[in-house]
């Protein structure tokens, strides 16, 4: 697949938080609810677009994580977010304003949107995307990847 151990451990990280049944398969409901959660309101047709790419990188109807790294790799980083809608994005987790998001703050984000995490997986994201290595994530960190 030629991903790096980095690339790697953040989509899994993702794919893990997009699989909110934890089925091992992202299913179209999951993908349109976590569009809807960081803003990307896309019609039906572009959903069901993306759902097709993803569906003809596999060789069934299940988008397994194989299939989701592939889709990544090749259509990830093309569609960046407006960095305002970043912005109110990280400000919005930030719930106690000091520009730092704590392993609470993520782990209560992730919960209310309904993506229960364990203490394991809030330190996989952590260690993905914690970039001064200051045990909390800061805007650049998140999104100047």
């Amino acid at each position: 697949m030629g991903l790096t151990a980095r690339e790697l451990q953040e989509f899994e990280v993702a794919f893990n938080m997009l699989d909110k049944n934890k089925s091992g398969q992202i299913e179209k409901k999951e993908l349109a609810k976590a569009l809807d959660d960081i803003g990307e309101h896309s019609s039906s047709k572009e959903l069901n677009d993306m759902f097709q790419i993803l569906e003809n990188l596999g060789k069934s109807k299940k988008i397994g994580f194989e299939e989701f790294c592939q889709f990544m790799k090749q259509y990830g980083r093309r569609a960046p977010m407006k960095k305002s809608k970043l912005r109110e994005a990280f400000q919005k987790m930030d719930h106690d304003g000091n520009g730092k998001l704590e392993r609470r703050e993520i782990r209560d984000v992730l919960e209310a949107n309904g993506y229960p995490v364990n203490s394991e997986e809030i330190e996989r994201i952590m260690s993905s995307v914690d970039k001064n290595g200051d045990g909390y994530i800061d805007y650049d960190g998140m999104f100047l990847l």
